[in-house]
């Protein structure tokens, strides 16, 4: 077994937890808010969709989150230099609105437009995690 293969798959579980550490933070509350029903069941599966965000949220930016504030100064600078816990909950907005849109069609419950860029998580301070490993949420 290559050495660095299991230190590469540990990395990688470790930041898909604390990526949706950070979500779960963020967002478990408005989803489960917004199912009509109340139980166990559910809330286990807003944690199973909230991880799926963290493990989409990884493949996409995987490649930023070693170097975050390097990315911040290099002219490559695609997020327009927010930090990275912010940028996280920015694309989790994103990703609230995907599933309320979608779950609103599914169960056939209104959905105001996003056209406004509804937030569903108004203060980011207060909920800011730090994990160890250089890894900052």
């Amino acid at each position: 077994m290559n050495p660095n293969m299991n230190s590469h798959s540990k990395n990688h579980i470790e930041q898909v937890g604390e990526i949706a550490n950070c979500l779960a933070a963020n967002f478990v509350k408005p989803l489960y808010n917004c199912c009509t029903e109340k139980n166990y069941y559910v809330y286990i599966g807003i944690l199973i969709e909230i991880l799926d965000w963290a493990h989409e949220f990884y493949e996409e930016h995987h490649d930023k989150l070693g170097n975050w504030e390097a990315l911040k100064r290099s002219g490559n600078n695609i997020d327009n230099t927010m930090p990275l816990q912010e940028f996280l909950v920015a694309w989790g907005n994103d990703r609230a609105n995907k599933f309320f849109i979608s779950y609103s069609k599914e169960y056939g419950y209104p959905f105001t437009s996003t056209d406004n860029k509804t937030s569903y998580h108004t203060n980011t301070t207060a909920n800011t995690h730090t994990v160890t490993n250089g890894f900052n949420i």
